[in-house]
């Protein structure tokens, strides 16, 4: 499980902070790494933030990034 959790919070972080933003045209982006509470994130893991946009919590922006990963090595295995 060690390794699944570094997996998920730094790959999988790192890429949902990077994509988020860029698939979402900017209305969508990850939880910063130092948390400002301004609110509770709800049961699926996102809140609405102050400029009409969606925060996703780290943990999920790291399986979001992760599921990115794994898409990719499924598309890769498929056409080799």
């Amino acid at each position: 499980m060690f390794i699944l959790d570094i997996l998920t919070e730094i790959v999988g972080y790192s890429t949902a902070r990077f994509l988020l933003p860029i698939l979402s045209l900017q209305r969508v982006h990850a939880e910063p790494v130092r948390p400002n509470n301004k609110g509770q994130f709800n049961w699926m893991g996102y809140r609405f933030d102050g400029n009409n946009g969606i925060e996703v919590e780290a943990t999920m922006a790291g399986w979001i990034g992760l599921a990115f990963w794994t898409a990719i090595l499924i598309v890769v295995l498929i056409l080799v």
